[in-house]
């Protein structure tokens, strides 16, 4: 018989604890493994909620749905190629994570708290990115997963960053657009919407961004903390740039018309 724990991940049993798994699950595998799971990794935390999500229909995202999501899953193909799924799941932790993990193949439709709890995941995996490689930085809000306007946090970032009291500034939405829109209507900010690794080291090298905006429902964690690494450690260059980034400066000035 074998034997299948899904979606249990970072799980270490230190040696001074362990013991040979014969002697551990003895004659009764299967009361052994039931008892595991209520008692070591019982992480639900609510009931069974309903899931809208959106993705790009073929062999490997359609696998990775119905691996997660089961048979119940209901599927209609939108008018654009891509298709709409509807599921239920419990609410647990493995829920955000797994989100988290596909967030580049799967966009959350609904629940809104669903999609907010991604977002502050998002922001709390690059904070934890920045503290463990020594980049000092203020956490300008959200604090919860309440929703919130996101220009109300876009501009409190770009103002200070605008004022040098930053020299970057990082700004999380559902896609990233919205909140960049917001940012750079403040003088004096060059905010950057991406979501691949070219796109955020060239808007430093040829745009001197100064801000990057980032999708909570297109990117996932890992590669945030690789778009925040790339946009922090990239310097401008400078030369034929420059003067287009002074054309940007002499548009926002009114000088170009």
């Amino acid at each position: 018989t074998s034997y299948r724990l899904d979606r249990v991940e970072n799980l270490t049993i230190s040696e001074e604890y362990s013991i040979d798994a014969k002697e551990k699950i003895g004659q009764n595998p299967e009361l052994y493994i039931q008892e595991y799971i209520e008692k070591s990794v019982n992480h639900f935390s609510g009931e069974s909620i309903r899931i809208e999500v959106e993705y790009e229909p073929n062999q490997v995202t359609n696998a990775i749905l119905y691996d997660f999501a089961g048979s119940s899953v209901k599927v209609k193909k939108q008018a654009n190629g891509s298709c709409r799924a509807v599921f239920s799941k419990m609410n647990s932790v493995t829920l955000t994570g797994w989100f988290m993990q596909y967030a580049n193949m799967f966009q959350v439709i609904e629940p809104e708290k669903l999609r907010n709890e991604l977002q502050e995941q998002l922001k709390e995996a690059v904070k934890k990115f920045l503290a463990e490689n020594g980049h000092e930085y203020q956490d300008f809000g959200t604090h919860d997963t309440q929703s919130c306007d996101y220009p109300d946090i876009a501009v409190p970032v770009a103002k200070a960053v605008a004022a040098g009291e930053f020299d970057r500034g990082i700004l999380i939405c559902g896609t990233g657009i919205g909140i960049s829109m917001a940012a750079n209507k403040v003088k004096g900010i060059r905010a950057a919407c991406c979501s691949d690794y070219f796109s955020a080291k060239f808007t430093r090298l040829h745009n001197d961004a100064n801000v990057l905006c980032m999708g909570a429902r297109v990117i996932g964690g890992g590669l945030a903390c690789e778009l925040v690494d790339v946009f922090l450690n990239t310097e401008f260059e400078g030369g034929r740039h420059q003067r287009r980034v002074d054309q940007i400066h002499a548009i926002e000035n009114g000088e170009i018309l």
